[in-house]
């Protein structure tokens, strides 16, 4: 991350694809909490970055989920 960031994007963009119920049969090999991390890590190494995610809808997620 520290190499994508020295590049100097104008957005970093990491999406999260869905809620942390349903992560593992969305994403099988990703972490919910190593995303939100990585989230944060964005604006330790880069404050003035802007960062964005997304999530997709409609995976059996709840309203309150999301």
């Amino acid at each position: 991350m520290r190499m994508v960031l020295a590049a100097g994007p104008d957005v970093l963009n990491h999406n999260t694809e869905t809620v942390p119920r349903l992560y593992r049969a969305v994403r099988s090999g990703a972490r919910y909490e190593r995303s939100l991390r990585l989230l944060e890590n964005v604006k330790k190494f880069a404050p003035g970055m802007t960062s964005k995610s997304g999530v997709m809808v409609g995976l059996g997620e709840s309203m309150d989920e999301l």
